[in-house]
This record gives structure tokens, C-alpha cells and sequence, in this order.
């Protein structure tokens, strides 16, 4: 795995940095060299930061995201296609149940 410039500015959680971690082993290993997608964390940070720069538009604050939040982001654009450099996935459905929607109200 890459290193990252600059370790203050992480913003992936620890373990969805091991998680990456251990794709990156098991690329390595005999199952799953011609693998097409890489990890970018730095492509993750980037979509993440941006979102957090939007304000909210009835209150005007800075959209602050929950660490889900920041993790479905970050599987979502991180994810990256070795030919092209592109997106591995350009379209997802997120689903919780109304216990969890809850959950997340204010």
C-alpha cells in the first residue's frame, strides 16, 4: 500500500485502512493476482473532503459526516479501476432498516 503524504489529513478510519491492507496481501498472493482494481485513499479523501465542504441549506453549517458515512464514500470512489484509472462502481443502493434510520435523526 502506498504511503499517505501526509498522516494528519487521514481521514479513512483505522479499520477500513486494514481492511485495505489485507486486499492488498491477497492481491499479492496466488488468488488474486490479475486482480483490475486497486485502493486510493488519497481519491477517497478527496470525494470525502469535498463533501464536507457543503453546507447544509437550511442551517448554512458545514455538512459534517458520520464515520459510516465517510466509509461508504470512501468504498464507493476509492475503489479504482487498474486500466483506466476510473471507477470501480458507478452506481449503489444503501439501504438501512427504519430501526436504523432512526438512529441518525436529529
Amino acid at each position: 500500500m502506498k504511503a499517505f503524504e501526509n498522516e494528519k489529513e487521514r481521514i479513512i478510519r483505522e479499520s477500513q485502512i486494514e481492511k485495505i491492507k489485507r486486499y492488498e496481501s491477497a492481491r499479492v498472493s496466488n488468488r488474486a493476482i490479475n486482480y483490475p482494481y486497486y485502493y486510493s485513499v488519497k481519491e477517497a479523501n478527496k470525494v470525502i473532503k469535498f463533501v464536507e465542504l457543503l453546507t447544509n441549506t437550511n442551517t448554512g453549517e458545514p455538512i459534517k459526516l458520520l464515520p459510516f458515512q465517510k466509509w461508504i464514500l470512501g468504498s464507493l470512489y476509492g475503489w479504482r479501476d487498474e486500466k483506466d484509472n476510473g471507477r470501480r462502481w458507478t452506481k449503489a443502493v444503501i439501504s438501512f432498516s427504519p430501526i436504523r434510520r432512526q438512529l441518525f435523526k436529529n
